[in-house]
């Protein structure tokens, strides 16, 4: 009757495509699948995954059938006690209360109020305007080693996946990872598109490093976002060479 009605004034109700329709949801599991079709494609044996938090990452792997060797470094207590029971269950997943970085020494790292947002250097305004629940709430020492270090227990593996999310510190996990990046296969990194934390290097400067080092771009997702203007703030970048 109604569309009846509506058709009178020259209008027609048809119903919406809604199976063409890509909620939130199901675009962040295409992005995931095609990641994980990428670690497949390329025979990924060995996952180091710096940055692990309460093994979020781990647990995305496993579910996607990845059954390879996976080494996660966290350096907050609190997160590492939760990564550490889930690593515990999994005889091909190491976990080390570590953060990684240029140098050997013991830092402090700050403490966000979300945990995910941690980070060694502070915080830049930008971030905490954009996401107010990541704002520092304390600090904590931390214990650093390079990757170069601790590299050789793991040379043996033949495709090498390196997944950075250092809130900031990337540059200087690849400074300490001088030797073992050039056996690494693929970084998976965190790239600010503006500077979020103080003294960051962005996604430019990330490129134009990750080039120089014989990778290609093969995926690119996009990440923290300001919840007010929408103005995309991060992505992550999937290189392979």
């Amino acid at each position: 009757m109604i569309r009846r009605l509506i058709r009178k004034l020259g209008v027609d109700v048809v119903r919406y495509p809604h199976r063409h329709l890509k909620t939130e949801v199901s675009i962040v599991n295409v992005l995931k699948a095609n990641r994980f079709k990428l670690i497949k494609t390329y025979d990924i044996d060995l996952v180091i995954d710096v940055g692990a938090n309460e093994g979020q990452f781990g647990e995305e792997l496993r579910s996607f059938g990845y059954t390879g060797k996976i080494v996660s470094f966290e350096p907050l207590k609190d997160a590492f006690g939760k990564l550490v029971s889930k690593a515990g269950k999994d005889e091909d997943w190491d976990a080390y209360n570590l953060a990684l970085g240029d140098v050997s020494a013991v830092s402090e790292i700050n403490i966000a109020g979300n945990s995910q947002s941690s980070s060694i250097l502070p915080m830049g305004e930008v971030h905490q305007q954009s996401a107010p629940e990541s704002i520092y709430v304390g600090t904590q020492k931390v214990e650093i080693k390079r990757l170069d270090e601790l590299f050789p227990k793991y040379a043996h593996f033949k495709n090498i996946y390196l997944k950075l999310d250092v809130q900031g510190f990337e540059k200087k996990v690849f400074e300490g990872a001088a030797t073992s990046l050039k056996k690494i296969k693929a970084v998976q990194l965190e790239m600010s598109l503006v500077e979020l934390y103080t003294g960051e290097s962005t996604f430019f400067e990330h490129s134009e490093f990750l080039i120089s080092q014989g990778f290609r771009l093969m995926g690119l997702e996009p990440g923290f976002s300001d919840a007010t203007t929408g103005q995309l703030l991060q992505v992550d970048g999937i290189w392979y060479r």
